[in-house]
């Protein structure tokens, strides 16, 4: 077999054109992705400002108090008082507003100013203000008899945009509501839960964005650095295909079965080259927007470790889906197979896999196609092990990789032509 190994190698030394495109090219794409589309990536910092007022109309102490006074008035023991006591001081919706607004997270993209109605109109008429959040008289009393009692009342935050806010000002409105629906999800736990418990969430988390690990998100750079790694490799199967075509158009595999050697090594030849350029092509794609892009940290021990094993299997199941690509070929004689993986196939899988972008804007079904491409689980089990995940959470992907390798190297056996075959 190492000889097979050897002659494709050597045969991919001559062909500079398509060993520059293979190997250089991802990194170039990488490289144009990454800056024309940073900002879109949850590491990017935020390009733009929603400058916003907020008019305070309501007068939380105040209905916190007349909601005292009421409750006296009920007849109800004196312990289940002090339980929705304890419960209306744990949920009051201007604090936690407050606090959202004013969050860290928010500080560098939302800038609040307080002012009184007259002043904040003027000010979005003038264009100053990208909108207006007015918190009206009673939206305490309404919220805490909607929550303690019951009682149906109209407690809604109220947000005003110019014809000049456009955009921004849609993001605002978005901010809002994900504020109120997911504010009056944790409230409605305060029956269940305790007002401890409730406390404690809504006021840690609502507003923030929230991680599975301590680990900074990822930047437009080191997402596409891998997009492009995934995708390119599958055009080494591609190539590979084509190769194959015309080593048995110029009757190099006849030559080959003549001096006794078996089919079946030709055709795992192949499949090792395949695996060793997709690793070279990963290697030189990483090590490049490290240290180019500062796209990762190739100095971190772990960074290695979950990469290689990753890498490793992901090369295997190109390896594999390029046997099957060759076995065709061989069978059939027919350059059309590689040609249309190459030129329709790759593309398909590129965007199913999340190459081009992040599959949570695509559609459901979509991302559920992707799970189980290649490049797809490739790239999410990448990104999950840079986001500090262990190989134990992301192993059933690894198995998944295994199981496509195992099915491709099969089928690929059971379809090239054997001995006497031709």
């Amino acid at each position: 077999m190492f000889t097979f190994i050897k002659k494709d190698i050597l045969v991919m030394i001559r062909d500079r054109q398509e060993l520059k495109v293979l190997l250089l090219m991802p990194f170039i794409l990488t490289l144009i992705l990454g800056f024309a589309l940073s900002g879109f990536m949850g590491g990017e910092e935020s390009s733009f400002t929603i400058d916003v007022a907020l008019v305070m109309e309501d007068d939380p102490n105040g209905a916190i108090e007349a909601f005292e006074a009421q409750l006296d008035e009920q007849s109800i023991p004196n312990e289940m008082k002090n339980d929705i006591l304890q419960v209306a001081h744990a949920i009051q919706p201007v604090d936690i507003l407050e606090q959202f607004l004013n969050s860290e997270e928010l500080s560098d993209m939302l800038h609040v100013t307080y002012k009184s109605q007259t002043e904040a109109e003027s000010a979005l008429n003038k264009e100053e203000l990208a909108a207006i959040l007015t918190v009206p008289a009673g939206y305490t009393t309404d919220f805490l008899q909607n929550v303690i009692f019951d009682q149906s009342s109209a407690s809604e935050l109220i947000v005003t945009t110019g014809s000049h806010s456009g955009l921004i000002g849609d993001i605002f409105e978005d901010m809002i509501d994900t504020f109120v629906r997911s504010f009056n999800f944790e409230t409605a736990l305060t029956k269940v839960a305790g007002d401890d418990i409730v406390n404690d969430i809504v006021t840690d988390t609502i507003g923030n964005v929230e991680t599975v690990t301590d680990a900074d998100p990822i930047s437009s750079t080191t997402y596409y650095a891998i997009g492009m790694a995934v995708m390119f490799a599958l055009f080494v199967a591609s190539t590979m295909g084509s190769k194959s075509y015309v080593e048995n158009y110029q009757n190099v595999f006849n030559r080959i079965l003549l001096s006794g050697k078996s089919p079946m090594l030709y055709l795992s030849g192949k499949g090792v080259t395949t695996f060793l350029l997709v690793i070279l092509q990963a290697l030189i794609l990483f090590i490049s927007a490290s240290l180019i892009l500062r796209a990762f940290d190739i100095t971190d021990p772990s960074f290695w470790l979950g990469t290689l094993i990753i890498m490793g299997l992901f090369a295997l199941s190109i390896a594999a889906v390029t046997m099957v690509i060759i076995a065709f070929t061989m069978r059939y004689n027919n350059e059309s197979i590689s040609n249309i993986f190459g030129l329709g196939f790759v593309a398909i899988l590129a965007m199913v896999g999340g190459s081009f972008t992040p599959t949570a804007n695509l559609p459901d079904f979509v991302t559920q196609i992707g799970e189980w491409t290649p490049n797809g689980i490739a790239l999410s089990a990448l990104l999950q092990w840079y986001q500090g995940l262990s190989l134990e959470f992301i192993a059933p992907m690894l198995g998944r990789l295994l199981i496509i390798s195992i099915i491709c190297i099969v089928v690929s056996y059971l379809i090239f032509p054997k001995r006497g075959a031709r």
